[in-house]
């Protein structure tokens, strides 16, 4: 790859990874305001599990922006990459629990 292409494939990767972090962590925070507020009053197991389903549904949104624009950015140079392996594979990557290496 010329030094031109891999600049260029650098600056892609980094404006994607940009963009659907911030669009993906945008989303979920909108989502999650507009549901805490709407379950602050109760009290109850139930606004317990609708958090941890919120919690869950967030990082898969937050994934599924971030996976997407990163295969946006990579597909010219790597043709061969299938749009919906890779968001599977972000998607489970991102569902990973940190192992702290």
């Amino acid at each position: 790859m010329r030094s031109k292409d891999i600049r260029t494939l650098w600056l892609r990767w980094v404006a994607a990874n940009a963009l659907g972090e911030m669009f993906g962590l945008g989303l979920t925070f909108a989502v999650g305001s507009v549901i805490i507020s709407n379950l602050e009053n109760q009290q109850s197991g139930f606004v317990i599990l609708i958090s941890f389903l919120m919690a869950v549904a967030s990082g898969a949104i937050e994934a599924t922006l971030v996976g997407l624009a990163q295969w946006w950015a990579m597909h010219p140079w790597f043709p061969m990459i299938n749009r919906g392996v890779w968001w599977l594979a972000t998607l489970t990557v991102a569902g990973e629990p940190e192992t702290g290496l």
